[in-house]
C-alpha cells in the first residue's frame, strides 16, 4: 500500500545577545527597536532601564542653568541661585552663562558674580556729571604738567565704577575734539587720566558722560581667557580684552586688546562654542571659526557645513572633546574641523528645539519632533547607539560634580539617582522568519534580571496586522519562556514592557517550519 510521505517539521532558533538601540526608520531590524520608552545603553550590549530621577525642588520660571565645578547655578524668576542659595538679583527672562576663572558672567544682564567672594559687578558703567567738570594737562599721577601727554578729567565721583585700562567713550565735553574713545591710564575717585594734549584748560558744568559698554551679543563663549560673542543684527564677532570680560573697546595696539570683526557670510548666528583650540560661531548653513592667539593674528574662516539649527543653540554640548548639536539635518558631531551626522537612525522623526546635556560619555538631547511630540534621547558615544528615555521636556541641563541635573519648566530633577519606579516599553524592528516560506515562531525565551518587585510582559504581533497578543508575564524569573500560538508569517515584532528595573540580556526564538507533503513514493 502506498501512503504519502510526511516530512517532519524542521526547527531552527535565533538568539539576540546585543541590542542595537532606537531606529525610527522602516528598516529597523530585529536587533533594534522601532519604539522605546525609559530604556538605555547603560549595560550595553544588554538593554537596561534608564537611571532613576529624583525631584529636587519646584521651579517658578527657570531662566537657565550652568555648573561651576561641584556647584550648581541657576536662575529662577529674578533670583540667581548657587546650590539653592541666592547670590544675585537678575532681570526675569532667559539667561546665558559663561565662566572665566572665579567669575560667572550673566547675559543679557551683563553682570559678573565672583563665585568665591560673592561680589556682584555690573560689566557696564556710565557716569554722568551734574556739577563742575575740568580738563587739564597732567602727568599720570594727576599733577599739573605742561610737558606731559596726559589729560586729567576731574569731576566729583567720576572714577567710581571704573578701573585703570578700561576702554570708555567720553561725550559731552564742550571742546568736541576731546570727545571720543579712550583707554583709562589711571583712575582715582574724582579724576581720570587719559592720553592727550590740551591747548588750554577746559571748565564746564554738567553734560559730561563717561561710559564703559559691552556689545549686545546673541551667543557667548569663553576661549583663551576672553569672553567672545556675536551679533546677528550687526553681523559682528567680538572678543573682550584679555582676562577682562567688562572691556570690549580697548584698542591700544597690544596683544591684550579687545577685538571686533564684521562677518560677511549671510544668515543669522545660531550658536557659539569653544572647541579644541578654536572658538566657533554657527549658522544653520556653516561654521565661522576664529584662528589665532591675539588680535594681531586672528583669522576668520567660514566652512559650509551642517550648522546649528535655529532655536537649538542649547543643543551645543561637549562630550569627551567632541561638540554635539542639533542641525537642520539631524544631530552632528563636530571636532573643530568637520561636522559628521550621527543620527541617521532618527531620520524617521524631524527633530527641532534641541536642549542638551552630557553624562558619562553620553549626549542627552531633549527635543521635539515635527508633530510636537517630546523626546529625551540619549546618544552613547562609545556604542554609537540612540535610546529614548521619555517625553521629559528640558529647559536646561547642568552638571555639578558627577551629578546631572535637568531643569524643566516647573521642576529641578537629579537625573542619575533616586528611588523612582517607572514603566518601560520597547518594540522590536521586523524579525524576519528565515528561510522564506510558511513558518511560525514556537516560543520566545528571554534572559532577564529584574529588580525586586519588578515585572516583564512579552507580547507579539505578526506582519504589522492585528492586535498585540500578550504571551507571558513574569515577576521574578531569571529565564522567561513564552510559548506562542502557531501563526505562520514572514516576520513578527516583539513588544517588551514592564515596571521597575530590568536588564534584558538575551532574547531567543524558536522557529518551526510547517509540514510539507512530498510526492508519492512507493514502499
Amino acid at each position: 500500500m502506498n501512503l504519502p510521505y510526511i516530512r517532519a517539521a524542521s526547527k531552527t532558533s535565533g538568539m539576540l545577545t546585543a541590542f542595537g538601540g532606537l531606529n525610527t526608520l522602516p528598516s529597523a531590524g530585529e536587533g533594534e527597536f522601532s519604539q522605546m520608552t525609559n530604556l538605555s545603553a547603560r549595560a550595553y550590549p544588554f538593554l537596561q532601564t534608564r537611571a532613576p530621577r529624583n525631584l529636587e525642588r519646584a521651579l517658578q520660571s527657570p531662566g537657565g542653568a550652568t555648573d561651576a565645578g561641584d556647584d550648581l547655578i541657576w536662575a529662577d524668576g529674578t533670583i540667581l541661585y548657587k546650590n539653592g542659595v541666592q547670590i544675585a538679583t537678575v532681570a526675569a527672562g532667559e539667561k546665558q552663562f559663561a565662566r572665566m576663572g572665579a567669575l560667572l558672567l550673566v547675559w543679557p544682564d551683563k553682570i559678573s558674580v565672583n563665585l568665591e567672594s560673592g561680589e556682584v559687578r555690573a560689566l557696564e558703567h556710565t557716569y554722568a556729571a551734574s556739577g563742575s567738570v575740568s580738563v587739564s594737562q597732567s602727568n599720570l599721577a594727576g599733577e599739573a604738567s605742561d610737558t606731559a601727554t596726559f589729560l586729567k578729567i576731574a569731576a566729583s565721583g567720576i572714577g567710581s565704577g571704573f578701573s585703570a585700562w578700561d576702554g570708555v567713550e567720553i561725550a559731552g565735553l564742550s571742546n568736541e575734539a576731546l570727545n571720543g574713545s579712550y583707554v583709562l591710564y589711571a583712575v582715582e575717585e574724582d579724576f581720570l587720566i587719559v592720553p592727550g594734549v590740551l591747548e588750554e584748560p577746559l571748565s564746564q558744568t554738567g553734560s559730561l558722560t563717561v561710559a564703559r559698554t559691552c556689545p549686545d551679543m546673541d551667543f557667548l563663549a569663553v576661549h583663551q581667557n576672553r569672553l567672545w560673542g556675536c551679533s546677528s543684527e550687526n553681523h559682528e564677532i567680538y572678543a573682550s580684552k584679555l582676562g577682562d570680560p567688562a572691556n570690549f573697546h580697548v584698542y591700544a595696539g597690544i596683544a591684550s586688546d579687545s577685538y571686533a570683526a564684521t562677518v560677511g557670510t549671510a544668515g543669522d548666528f545660531t550658536g557659539a562654542a569653544a572647541v579644541n583650540d578654536t572658538v566657533v560661531f554657527f549658522q544653520e548653513g556653516g561654521v565661522t571659526k576664529v584662528l589665532g592667539t591675539k588680535p594681531a593674528n586672528y583669522q576668520i574662516t567660514f566652512t559650509p557645513t551642517s550648522g546649528v539649527m535655529r532655536g537649538s543653540e542649547k543643543s551645543l554640548c561637549l562630550v569627551d572633546g567632541t561638540l554635539f548639536y542639533l542641525s537642520p539635518s539631524g544631530v552632528c558631531a563636530y571636532d573643530g574641523a568637520l561636522a559628521e551626522k550621527v543620527s541617521y537612525k532618527l531620520d524617521g522623526w524631524r527633530l527641532k528645539n534641541g536642549v542638551a546635556g552630557a553624562a558619562d560619555g553620553r549626549y542627552l538631547l531633549s527635543c521635539q519632533d515635527e508633530d510636537g511630540g517630546a523626546h529625551l534621547l540619549v546618544y552613547d558615544v562609545a556604542s554609537g547607539l540612540w535610546h529614548r528615555e521619555d517625553g521629559l521636556r528640558a529647559h536646561s541641563f547642568a552638571n555639578a560634580g558627577n551629578v546631572v541635573y535637568i531643569f524643566t519648566a516647573d521642576a529641578l530633577y537629579q537625573a542619575n539617582s533616586g528611588t523612582e519606579i517607572f514603566e518601560w516599553e520597547c518594540v522590536t524592528g521586523r524579525m524576519p522568519l528565515h528561510p522564506p516560506g510558511h513558518k511560525y515562531v514556537s516560543r520566545l525565551v528571554a534572559q532577564v534580571e529584574l529588580a525586586r518587585g519588578a515585572h516583564i510582559e512579552i507580547a507579539v504581533r505578526y506582519e504589522d496586522s492585528g492586535p498585540w497578543r500578550t504571551v507571558t508575564v513574569s515577576r521574578g524569573a531569571r529565564v522567561v519562556v513564552a510559548n506562542l500560538p502557531q501563526t505562520r508569517a514572514a516576520f513578527m515584532r516583539v513588544r517588551l514592557r514592564g515596571r521597575g528595573g530590568c536588564t534584558l540580556e538575551s532574547l531567543a526564538r524558536g522557529v518551526q517550519s510547517g509540514t510539507e507533503l512530498l510526492p508519492w513514493r512507493r514502499s
